[in-house]
């Protein structure tokens, strides 16, 4: 869920309803009144409408040709019940915040499974872990393997003094994050990778720019200012609890652990599964239904990012992990699970400054009464995609959240 609190030239709103229509009638009061009121001709307007919504192209047509955004997934009330929603950031002035549209693509699809990418692994038959330390005396290493770094958007390239970053994005969007960590590496980004939407608009991923739609690239904002820094955004993460003790990262291939603590990193996970009145038996069944998780710890001991565990290899060790970057090695872990608990709605309620939140994962669930028609959030941009967010993060660049997850930034 994206979420943002107000501040010089900037306001943020974001309509919730049970009702598609009252959600219509509450827009159109708003935007009747944020233009008469606005200290600007021609104020950006940076959107997230919930895909849901019978009527999206009135809604674009309301938002006007100025605006910018993408479609999101729905919220969802404690019953189970889909709710409409639409976020909205206003910005006056043209110094504070400039729109921007990226073209940039991402990367190739992440090694799922057993095996190591065989363009960088020489033994082909594969029947005997490779030679990590001879990769990384000859400079082969997976972290020295990164796509080439392409330039930032040409909205950007002039700028030095952009703060913060938000954005919209189709879910491969690792160069454009590659661009923007490396030339404005102090600045703070969050994005939202927008919903899929093939049935719904035709198109996988449905971004919109001064009235255009697209299905790929990012659209978002820069924020601007030359006296103060952004904070990294604040992250967490729903319904986790550890499982055993945290563990280094012993040796690794791409996305691939293979040792941790110097052990065989698969059966380290099978043991914590194993139940207490049967130690030494049988490794336990894990059926499709059932996440574990991998948690990066900072210095401090906190859980700084959380990946999925899509697959393992008891024989050899190898754990591969969801994401598309190099996991390091000497990275300290800690397995997760779901707690047995049902998660805790999410509080919305106004914010004093504009925040920009993000929330990912399927079906966010938000405290909502059914006497409400309208919940009008004032200081908040809040929208929610099951395809996860992008986030800057204290252990160093910025990563994409695949699991139930919330990133908020104070813009």
């Amino acid at each position: 869920m994206l979420i943002l609190r107000r501040s010089s030239g900037l306001s943020a709103t974001t309509l919730i309803s049970s009702s598609p229509s009252a959600l219509l009638s509450e827009l159109t009061n708003y935007l009747s009144t944020s233009r008469s009121t606005s200290s600007s001709s021609a104020p950006t307007l940076l959107f997230a409408a919930s895909k849901n919504h019978p009527h999206l192209g009135e809604i674009v047509n309301l938002t006007g040709r100025a605006s910018l955004g993408g479609l999101s997934d729905a919220l969802l009330a404690p019953e189970g019940s889909e709710l409409y929603s639409i976020a909205l950031l206003r910005a006056d002035d043209a110094t504070v915040a400039v729109p921007l549209r990226s073209e940039i693509r991402g990367r190739r699809p992440t090694t799922v499974g057993r095996w190591v990418r065989p363009d960088v692994v020489e033994d082909d038959r594969r029947e005997e872990l490779p030679d990590f330390e001879r990769w990384t005396e000859e400079g082969e290493n997976w972290s020295k393997r990164r796509a080439e770094r392409p330039e930032l958007p040409r909205e950007l390239s002039e700028l030095s003094d952009v703060r913060s970053v938000v954005f919209f994005s189709e879910p491969s969007c690792q160069g454009l994050l590659s661009a923007l960590d490396t030339h404005l590496h102090s600045a703070s980004k969050l994005g939202l990778l927008a919903a899929s939407t093939p049935f719904v608009t035709g198109r996988p991923h449905t971004l919109l720019y001064q009235g255009k739609p697209y299905s790929d690239g990012a659209v978002g904002l820069a924020f601007l200012s030359s006296t103060s820094t952004s904070p990294a955004p604040a992250l967490s993460f729903d319904n986790l609890e550890p499982l055993g003790e945290p563990a280094d990262v012993t040796d690794v291939s791409g996305n691939i652990i293979l040792t941790l603590n110097s052990g065989n990193a698969t059966q380290r996970l099978l043991r914590l599964l194993q139940t207490p009145d049967t130690p030494g038996g049988p490794p336990p069944f894990i059926g499709k239904e059932e996440e574990y998780f991998l948690g990066f710890l900072s210095p401090q001991g906190t859980v700084e990012r959380v990946y999925n565990i899509m697959s393992g290899d008891p024989s050899r060790g190898g754990l591969a992990v969801e994401t598309d970057e190099d996991v390091d090695l000497g990275k300290r872990i800690q397995f997760l699970r779901r707690s047995p608990l049902p998660p805790k709605p999410l509080a919305l309620s106004p914010a004093p400054a504009p925040i920009f939140s993000l929330l990912s994962g399927t079906a966010p669930i938000v405290d909502w009464s059914d006497q409400e028609e309208v919940r009008v959030l004032e200081g908040v941009f809040c929208a929610a995609s099951e395809n996860g967010f992008t986030s800057s993060s204290a252990l160093g660049g910025s990563w994409i959240c695949g699991v139930s997850g919330r990133a908020t930034l104070q813009v």
